[in-house]
Formats: structure tokens, C-alpha cells, sequence
């Protein structure tokens, strides 16, 4: 599992989600629905940085998005 703070280009705004890895997929849990869906199935929801228990990750071109 992982925690992932995300910006959601749909409502252009920071928002954090689960992510938990199964079966060589990646399901998202969203307080904002009661559905889990498929990473892929989230094209607005843009990763910043991901942590869990042990270490933490910034993903690819992030820190552009974070400049606006």
C-alpha cells in the first residue's frame, strides 16, 4: 500500500489517494467515491510523491506540475 498525494487536473486541485498493488495491478481508494478503480482508469489524478511504512517516491516530471 501506499499513500499517494496526487493533483487532480479535472478540479485543479491536490488531493490524496490509496493505492494498493494486487496481482500486478494497482487499485485506487478514493474518499471521494465508493468505487476502486484501476490506476489507469484515472487520467486526471497526476501522482506528486507516493509513501509508505519504509520509503517514499517522486514521480517523473512532478515538480514541473508543481511549479504550475
Amino acid at each position: 500500500m501506499r499513500l499517494i498525494i496526487s493533483k487532480d487536473s479535472k478540479i485543479d486541485e491536490y488531493h490524496a489517494v490509496l493505492s494498493v498493488h494486487l496481482d500486478g495491478q494497482f487499485y485506487i481508494l478514493d474518499n471521494r467515491t465508493s468505487r476502486i478503480k484501476v490506476d489507469v482508469q484515472l487520467p486526471s489524478l497526476k501522482p506528486i510523491y507516493a509513501l509508505n511504512e519504509s520509503q517514499w517516491w517522486l514521480y517523473q516530471g512532478a515538480l514541473k506540475s508543481l511549479k504550475g
